[in-house]
């Protein structure tokens, strides 16, 4: 039979990408400001941390962060569970990173593969992939955080909560077990009912 194929995103999906972010905001303008992500009601952290999208500000942070293989390889925490339920869902499903790279740094890719290996050191390389345009991929589900690929996607999808991911239809798991729990019970849901179409059309 074959296996369930799930992608899965990276940042703020199986890293805490705003931790580093943060850090590197204050470090970058003498500020002492914290952010918890229960308050995050933008995508887009620059915005969150008060900086007009576009400003010559929020260039000089991408260029000080997303432009850093330090802050991509050294600096960016991994949910804490995230390696655990991963590795068991690797034994199950077909499993994908599938993560967009920021353009102005042509070093992303090996960053983030470097990250991988770091924290996730059984996931394979040849199962990453990187892309700008998610809705393309064809699979059962997609595991992301930001609202345009989720609505985008044409099979299953679920997210770790946000208060700027909040959308009809999508299930939003406080952590890695709870979204565990549900694509287990989700996919089982679906194999069983696509048994009883096909047992339905013999009889």
């Amino acid at each position: 039979m074959k296996k369930p194929v799930i992608y899965i995103d990276m940042d703020n999906i199986l890293n805490k990408f705003w931790v580093p972010y943060i850090q590197y905001y204050n470090k970058l303008f003498n500020r002492n400001t914290t952010l918890d992500p229960s308050i995050m009601k933008e995508y887009c952290l620059s915005v969150c941390l008060g900086l007009e999208h576009g400003s010559i500000e929020e260039k000089q942070l991408d260029e000080a962060t997303m432009c850093s293989w330090k802050f991509w390889t050294d600096d960016m925490p991994p949910y804490e569970e995230a390696p655990e339920v991963l590795e068991r869902m690797c034994q199950n499903y077909d499993v994908y990173i599938l993560s967009t790279p920021y353009v102005e740094y042509t070093n992303c890719i090996p960053a983030k593969m470097e990250w991988m290996e770091k924290h996730f050191p059984f996931f394979p390389k040849k199962n990453m992939i990187f892309t700008w345009h998610k809705e393309l991929l064809m699979g059962d589900f997609l595991i992301d955080d930001k609202p345009e690929n989720l609505i985008g996607f044409k099979g299953n999808v679920a997210t770790i909560a946000y208060p700027y991911n909040r959308l009809d239809g999508v299930y939003r798991g406080k952590d890695w077990y709870e979204l565990e729990k549900y694509i287990n019970t989700k996919i089982a849901s679906d194999n069983e009912e696509e048994f009883l179409k096909k047992y339905e059309s013999i009889l």
